[in-house]
């Protein structure tokens, strides 16, 4: 498992987050997440998110506060 997330120690506003994949390798699945610690830590709920056309993965978020969020993958 492979992941990219960012941390909010104080309020961040109009975050956006994008991950982008070579062409080949790319995962076999994507979850936007987030977890209860900015390091290591457990994941409090995952969501799926397609792959774009371009191999991408996209999320805004409007604000983050004392969290941790971003993107988990498997190949």
């Amino acid at each position: 498992m492979t992941e990219y997330r960012r941390v909010a120690h104080a309020r961040a506003d109009n975050v956006d987050l994008v991950v982008e994949f070579p062409s080949a390798p790319r995962p076999a699945r994507v979850w936007w997440a987030t977890w209860d610690h900015h390091r290591d830590g457990t994941v409090l709920g995952e969501t799926p998110v397609a792959l774009a056309g371009d191999g991408s993965v996209h999320r805004f978020v409007p604000a983050l506060e004392h969290a941790a969020a971003g993107f988990r993958w498997a190949w």
